[in-house]
């Protein structure tokens, strides 16, 4: 299976393989998620080491995010969506907001854009 195809996430079996290079199945995936409060890729990651290889199956097209945001779905929960979690932006909204903004200097991205606390 592994990263992306034309099959929907929703529609793979829970011991559907996910992650190729370390044997991932989708039901660890959503087990991180429901249980194990994983609302990041990076948190998923860390709690099945699914994409720490080759790394196609957490990235956008792959199955792994898709199945993580169903699975917190699910749970009532959502994914965390911002470029990281100092910046609770998409790298798309960040972009607009440092043009807008004429921000020059990282220290100015940081100062206008960063999570404080």
């Amino acid at each position: 299976m592994g990263g992306s195809s034309e099959e929907n996430a929703e529609d793979l079996s829970g011991d559907a393989v996910v992650c190729l290079c370390h044997n991932v199945m989708k039901k660890d995936i959503v087990d991180a998620a429901k249980e194990k409060d994983c609302a990041t890729m990076a948190d998923v990651k860390r709690c099945t080491i699914a994409g720490s290889g080759f790394g196609g199956c957490v990235l956008m097209p792959g199955f792994a995010p898709k199945i993580m945001q169903v699975a917190l779905q699910e749970c009532g929960k959502k994914a965390f969506t911002g470029t990281s979690l100092n910046f609770p932006f998409t790298r798309q909204e960040l972009f607009e907001i440092i043009k807008v903004k004429e921000l020059k200097t990282y220290e100015e991205v940081v100062e206008t854009c960063a999570r404080r606390g």
